[in-house]
């Protein structure tokens, strides 16, 4: 019976033992979830309107001279919220994206704050400087 696969993996895999084997397989799959993932075409949902719900994205390198942010949100909310807020070691919102209650859109980079046209549903916006 010939074997299927890497011949070094398959080596490794059928001449260990059950627990190395199991051993490996749980290093194989925790390597996959590893891998950092592109977020396009993903959705986060907040069923209920809430204060304190969030999502964190954590970055993969430590040092960025620019952000761009392209994103599409939708919501009945009709009060003034945040869309997106990028913190660094000397702001908590260094980069905002802040929807106001009469649908104007403010921008807000390194504390200075500015009025931009909103494009409806889909906003874009870079941030320029050093993380």
């Amino acid at each position: 019976m010939r074997e299927k696969g890497s011949p070094k993996l398959n080596q490794l895999f059928y001449k260990t033992g059950k627990m190395e084997r199991l051993f490996l397989v749980h290093v194989l799959f925790t390597m996959c979830w590893a891998v950092p993932q592109d977020l396009a075409g993903k959705m986060f949902t907040f069923p209920k309107e809430s204060d304190s719900d969030h999502v964190r994205l954590m970055p993969t390198g430590e040092n960025y001279s620019s952000v761009t942010v392209c994103l599409r949100y939708f919501t009945d909310v009709k009060r003034a919220f945040s869309i997106f807020s990028m913190a660094t070691p000397t702001s908590p919102n260094d980069f905002l994206l802040f929807k106001e209650s009469n649908g104007d859109m403010e921008l807000n980079c390194r504390l200075i704050e500015r009025q931009v046209p909103s494009l409806g549903t889909e906003e874009m916006a870079t941030w320029l400087g050093t993380v």
